[in-house]
């Protein structure tokens, strides 16, 4: 909730404190990387992200949280990036993209837009 009402101080604490407690796991790890670049803290955000992907096997899962942190972090062209990743191994459902509350920060990008209404990213 701290971090749906903009309280990132707030919400990186309680991520860290969760994260010391619980262990790292790739969603929270991912949210704190979305957290670290409200804050703008981009190097513990890239570090958060790193290893969130550590996490997970090679291929489409990784590439797909990858694309979803950039979104929520608003770097479009990054997202796109590891969207088009995922390409050669699966269609990437772009009706799913443009539902998918991760992707809403960067839903006004003009290059998201662009993919949005290509044929695949």
């Amino acid at each position: 909730m701290a971090l749906a009402e903009g309280r990132n101080g707030e919400a990186r604490s309680l991520l860290t404190r969760y994260i010391l407690e619980a262990g790292p796991d790739p969603d929270t790890l991912s949210t704190l990387a979305v957290v670290e670049s409200n804050l703008g803290d981009s190097e513990a955000s890239v570090r958060a992200i790193r290893e969130a992907r550590s996490m997970l096997p090679e291929g489409g899962k990784r590439d797909e949280l990858e694309a979803q942190i950039y979104a929520r972090a608003g770097n479009a062209a990054a997202a796109i990036a590891a969207l088009r990743a995922l390409e050669p191994e699966r269609h990437v459902d772009r009706l799913a993209l443009r539902s998918d509350p991760a992707y809403v920060a960067i839903a006004t990008d003009p290059e998201w837009v662009g993919v949005l209404a290509e044929g695949a990213p």
